[in-house]
């Protein structure tokens, strides 16, 4: 009988685990995994993220590039790695959800493989030329495509990212012929650009606007349904024409699916807080960022964001003529 009792001594020290571990995280650094190249608009925003939530943490939360396959590198090492709370991604559309409906050996399901934590910011994407190029507005550009086949390029920052399905729709709508040229991210994409090897970018605003006000570059048109307040002489893409053409990228906050309950609760309250923080709005706000909040900054929000907007992709992929491959 005592041989017996005795594993019943230790139960409650099993369940008590979970609570003692959650009780000393963190107690070593954070990984912040951003699966595109520094300098991009993830990398931007998970940098002053990563500096809000490490503070409140108390313990520094250090960001890792892990760029390729249009985000969706980073987004599987996370995926496949420990629910321990001391890795996480900061991930966007690609990697998240449009991956998922073209790429057909993606080798892991965002939705069944990771716990979102929170919507982080919502991001227009614009059409960013050289500041020489002769196209005025998207109008003129397409016409420039339509006039030779293919001769003019687009660059994206990768297959699968929300500016390659926005490439996707603009040639599906208006017929032209252009080449899309994809990318491992926004930097060597925009370098490109400024060398005059590409004939426009599609790229997130915080990565166009610095250009932009150095003269180097010009930006067209924008993703979004209306005109964003932090650039509001800048036309949209629907009100040059081409009303179907509209997408916005999303960067949220997410950890390896089966993360502790008490862990999850306190990471999306650390991110609440630090978009609650008001340098960091106004850091963001300059730079064309609209951050998230109310429910869309909780697990459950950003869960019920992602299934939604997996639908509204699934429509543009359907629209534009994309197969799995």
């Amino acid at each position: 009988m005592r041989l017996g009792r005795r594993p019943l001594l230790f139960a409650p020290l099993l369940l008590a685990a979970p609570a003692l571990h959650a009780q000393a995280w963190p107690d070593r650094p954070i990984r912040l995994i951003v699966p595109f190249p520094p300098g991009g608009t993830t990398d931007i925003i998970g940098r002053l993220l990563a500096a809000q939530m490490g503070q409140r943490l108390g313990q520094t939360m250090i960001v890792e590039n892990k760029a390729g396959a249009g985000g969706s590198l980073g987004t599987e090492l996370v995926a496949t790695s420990r629910p321990d709370g001391y890795t996480l991604l900061f991930g966007a559309n690609g990697g998240l959800v449009v991956n998922t409906l073209i790429m057909a050996n993606l080798g892991y399901d965002p939705f069944r493989q990771l716990q979102p934590i929170g919507l982080v910011s919502l991001v227009a994407m614009g059409l960013a030329v050289r500041a020489d190029h002769p196209a005025q507005d998207v109008a003129q550009l397409v016409a420039l495509a339509q006039a030779r086949p293919g001769a003019l390029s687009a660059g994206t920052p990768g297959i699968g990212t929300s500016n390659h399905l926005l490439l996707a729709l603009l040639t599906a709508t208006t017929g032209a012929d252009i080449t899309h040229v994809p990318y491992r991210g926004s930097g060597p994409m925009n370098a490109d650009l400024l060398a005059g090897n590409l004939g426009f970018a599609i790229d997130q605003l915080p990565a166009s606007l610095p250009m932009r006000r150095e003269g180097k570059t010009r930006i067209l048109a924008l993703s979004t349904e209306r005109r964003t307040p932090q650039a509001p002489d800048l036309p949209t893409i629907a009100e040059s024409g081409f009303g179907d053409v509209v997408m916005v990228t999303h960067f949220g906050l997410s950890a390896p699916a089966g993360l502790p309950a008490a862990l999850t609760a306190r990471l999306a309250e650390t991110l609440r807080a630090a978009l609650a923080d008001p340098a960091m709005q106004a850091r963001l706000a300059g730079q064309g960022v609209d951050l998230a909040s109310g429910d869309l900054a909780t697990p459950e929000g950003y869960a019920s964001f992602l299934r939604t907007d997996l639908e509204r992709s699934r429509r543009a992929v359907q629209a534009a003529g994309i197969k799995p491959e």
